[in-house]
């Protein structure tokens, strides 16, 4: 039997030399939610970092942050993604 489930998580990525610096500040404005990978990088184009939230408790705490901030779109989204 398989068993499908729904794993929310929030992201956002950064290119450029500055990329991991601009996580970080990031990550801290927010309250050190979410871990930050890379960098990650092909030939010939610039580094590449990744800031990833995947608990619901850090998509909670870090969705209540940014909420007064998002589109109305993009707030659906995450009350749609908390509900689930």
């Amino acid at each position: 039997v398989s068993q499908s489930r729904y794993y929310p998580q929030m992201s956002i990525s950064q290119a450029g030399e500055d990329g991991l610096q601009v996580l970080q500040k990031f990550q801290k404005a927010i309250g050190g939610f979410g871990k930050i990978r890379g960098p990650y990088s092909r030939k010939g184009n610039k580094p590449i970092y990744h800031w990833t939230v995947a608990s619901k408790e850090g998509i909670n705490s870090v969705g209540n942050i940014l909420f007064p901030f998002l589109s109305e779109p993009k707030k659906k989204q995450l009350i749609k993604a908390l509900e689930q």
